[in-house]
């Protein structure tokens, strides 16, 4: 038996458990769908996890008082340095200028829950 036709049988089968009999045509081409779906995400979500790295408020210190022109430029500076040296030099000329801004406009700035160049590390982008 092909494949294709095992894994679709196995559909009818997992199906025939839930409503006790075969599953009606419309319920099939459903379940098809659903698992066309989860098999699909399971493929793209490798290839989305490859994607670039983005600035975000998770990993952006003083992010809300950034602009979105502001948090882009950050986001870019990021993506081009090389090393992780030059990486946390700028994180930390971003942090005192943000702290800067906070102090002006009286605002409490968020510890941010990752660092954006140990992200980067991590994904191998930075040396």
């Amino acid at each position: 038996m092909r494949p294709h036709l095992i894994l679709l049988r196995s559909i009818e089968e997992i199906g025939s458990c839930f409503v006790g009999r075969a599953l009606h045509p419309p319920v099939r081409m459903l379940a098809y769908m659903v698992l066309l779906a989860l098999v699909g995400g399971v493929y793209t979500s490798n290839a989305c996890a490859a994607g670039p790295w983005r600035a975000s408020a998770n990993n952006t210190f003083g992010w809300k008082l950034m602009t979105p022109d502001e948090r882009l430029q950050y986001q870019r500076r990021l993506r081009s340095v090389g090393s992780y040296a030059a990486c946390t030099r700028y994180d930390a000329e971003h942090r005192r200028s943000m702290e800067r801004i906070a102090r002006q406009r009286h605002a409490k700035i968020e510890t941010q829950a990752e660092s954006a160049c140990n992200q980067l590390r991590a994904f191998g982008r930075v040396d």
